[in-house]
């Protein structure tokens, strides 16, 4: 339970604030007047990173306090790396797919 309360805790005030006022003012807006499916894939993911991306980046400081927090204890131990293990992952994943839809739609604009 204290867990759950300091990982809602660290996530409204990092992940929120972030999503808000940091993230989404950098990067072009989402047009109403998607053209193709390139165009809505990348909207897609434009938003899956805006919203994954905070997550990951919280996920591996909550890894990081798994592992501070552990003293040694192997359970909690195999717990944190396998957290950041499948966070990186992800976001490996995550990252790779919009580099794979930007490759993709620039292709496809040659070809036209």
């Amino acid at each position: 339970m204290k867990r759950s309360i300091q990982f809602i805790t660290a996530f409204t005030v990092i992940v929120l604030p972030s999503l808000v006022f940091g993230v989404t003012r950098d990067l072009p807006p989402i047009t109403p007047g998607l053209d193709s499916i390139g165009d809505f894939f990348q909207a897609l993911l434009r938003i899956a990173t805006q919203i994954g991306v905070p997550i990951g980046a919280c996920c591996i400081v909550w890894a990081g306090y798994q592992f501070v927090t552990a003293q040694g204890d192997v359970k909690k131990l195999q717990s944190a790396k396998d957290m950041l293990l499948w966070t990186i992952i992800g976001l490996t994943i995550l990252l790779g797919a919009w580099v794979v839809v930007s490759i993709i739609q620039a292709t496809i604009d040659q070809l036209k």
